[in-house]
This record gives structure tokens, sequence and C-alpha cells, in this order.
């Protein structure tokens, strides 16, 4: 999975904030949401050791 095809998932996520219920998280929403954010955890922490390695 991409960052462009995280982006894209998380982008079409409804807001928190909406009033509809019928576009509230449910089922494989709420499961693509977990895997995005265990995604972008992985992807933000491999960018932080590459750059520690770079640094020494």
């Amino acid at each position: 999975m991409s960052e462009y095809q995280v982006q894209q998932i998380v982008r079409n996520l409804p807001d928190a904030d909406d009033e509809d219920p019928d576009c509230s998280l449910t089922g494989d929403n709420d499961l693509t949401f977990i895997v995005a954010m265990i995604y972008l955890s992985k992807v933000s922490q491999n960018q932080l050791c590459r750059h520690e390695s770079n640094v020494v």
C-alpha cells in the first residue's frame, strides 16, 4: 500500500463532526482506518530511523 493510497483512504473517511449517522464509521471503514494509521505510523518511524542514521 502506497502513501498515496493511504491518503485516498483517509480522505474518503467521513468527518467526525458530520451529523449524518449514515456516514458514521462502520465495519470495513473502521478496519481500513486502523490499517491506514498503522501503516502511517510505520512509515513515519522508518523516516525517523533513516534521518538518525544520516546524522551519525
